[in-house]
């Protein structure tokens, strides 16, 4: 980090170091871990999720390193790990005491501005059934079956309530039900089914609330027919966040791209779940989204940043610190 005499305010640059992984047999256009340079695109897993955004972030610093600017205020770089796998690196570093006026996580967002992100709550729902010969199914109690009248509310929920509440930036909120399984052996009537859901939540929501709606349809479930049955468990949530645009780090942020692009990026919202969350939810911290490369990239097959983006995200970084810190 660049520290100032710490005697005003503090300004955090935030990006994840970690990446997902590539599947088995995704075809690639060169080698996923190789970071070729094409036509000015550098290609490679997390590319543009997100190392282009920390590569900027560490050339804005040498820069004003290298220009010998003195700091009125601090200046710090965190890269952390675990984001993709419940940001565990950004959590752990607000237990230990992590603390700024203002932040800038770096994601893929094509140049934009973003002050919302959607939060996430990811649930393991299981339809519990009686075992029975399949020759003879009357005698059990069929989870699959069971599960499917819960699978069809879920999805009239999705269709029918949640497509109705809207965020001026962030749209819809979403539930997809993403995995199921069931059964053990093709000639038994399974006692068991189980199914993962993902329920995309957006600003004004709670997680609270969230939790009793899912509650709630499987109660409702229960009321109707006394041979169904079902564990609910919550396997992982992160709320959404909001930086109102008032916030000082908004009109830096903007300020800065269009200084350096020409243009006013405006507000927007960033479509995924990402480390701001965390900063605003469980650290106070003011936070801004901003970074070079398209999100529609991240997690894909031959995922790719280009460079003049990520030179001109380190310049965007640099004025956000001098306009911050100096």
């Amino acid at each position: 980090s660049e520290e100032g005499d710490g005697s005003r305010q503090r300004l955090l640059l935030e990006g994840h170091m970690d990446v997902v992984p590539v599947p088995e047999g995704e075809r690639w256009i060169c080698y996923p871990f190789s970071g070729e340079l094409r036509d000015g695109r550098l290609y490679g897993r997390g590319s543009a999720d997100a190392k282009g955004s920390l590569a900027a972030m560490l050339e804005a610093l040498i820069a004003i390193k290298q220009a010998g600017l003195e700091l009125r205020d601090d200046l710090i770089l965190l890269a952390t790990f675990g984001e993709e796998r419940g940001h565990i690196g950004v959590q752990e570093a607000i237990k230990r005491g992590l603390k700024a006026d203002m932040a800038v996580v770096g994601e893929p967002t094509s140049l934009k501005v973003c002050i919302a992100d959607k939060g996430v709550c990811r649930i393991e729902c299981t339809a519990l059934g009686k075992a029975a010969h399949a020759g003879r199914p009357w005698l059990g109690i069929n989870a699959i079956y069971k599960m499917a009248r819960l699978v069809l509310r879920l999805e009239a929920f999705d269709e029918t309530i949640l497509r109705k509440r809207e965020h001026p930036l962030m749209g819809n909120p979403s539930l997809a039900v993403t995995m199921i399984n069931g059964g053990i052996q093709r000639n038994m009537v399974p006692d068991a089914c189980r199914i993962h859901v993902d329920r995309r939540i957006i600003p004004g929501e709670k997680l609270e609330g969230v939790k009793a709606e899912i509650l709630s349809i499987v109660q409702e479930l229960e009321a109707k027919d006394s041979d169904f049955k079902a564990k609910i468990e919550f396997v992982y949530d992160n709320p959404a966040a909001e930086t109102s645009p008032k916030e000082p780090i908004v009109a830096f942020s903007r300020e800065a791209v269009k200084a350096v692009c020409g243009f006013d990026p405006g507000i927007s919202g960033f479509e995924a779940n990402c480390e701001m969350s965390d900063l605003v939810g469980y650290a106070g911290i003011p936070t801004v989204v901003f970074g070079p490369g398209n999100l529609e990239l991240a997690h894909a097959a031959n995922e790719y940043v280009e460079m003049d983006e990520v030179l001109k995200a380190a310049r965007v970084y640099a004025l956000i610190a001098l306009k911050a810190c100096l």
